[in-house]
């Protein structure tokens, strides 16, 4: 889907329905697993209608990836400055 200086992302189907984006963190990010760690297990603790939910996990060949819910647009500038955007969507994200 794309490719950005942290690692790939890749946009996936579930098999209970649903889609979300997984990030292959590059290899040299997050090189101690302990850097990044507890900042990613804090970040997927938090709840907030507004945020996207995201886990992590590191797989028996050291590969990391990060997941959360996969969303049609791309940021959040493109979010609000879609052109066909109403002003409902756009109280409900701010």
């Amino acid at each position: 889907m794309e490719k950005t200086s942290y690692g790939t992302v890749y946009k996936a189907k579930i098999a209970v329905g649903g889609t979300i984006a997984l990030r292959l963190l590059r290899e040299g990010t997050c090189k101690e697993r302990g850097s990044c760690l507890p900042v990613i297990q804090q970040l997927g603790r938090v709840r907030h209608e507004n945020l996207v939910s995201k886990a992590f996990y590191q797989g028996r060949r050291r590969e990391k990836l990060l997941i959360s819910d996969y969303f049609s647009h791309k940021n959040l500038y493109e979010l609000l400055h879609d052109i066909y955007m109403n002003w409902i969507n756009i109280l409900i994200a701010s």
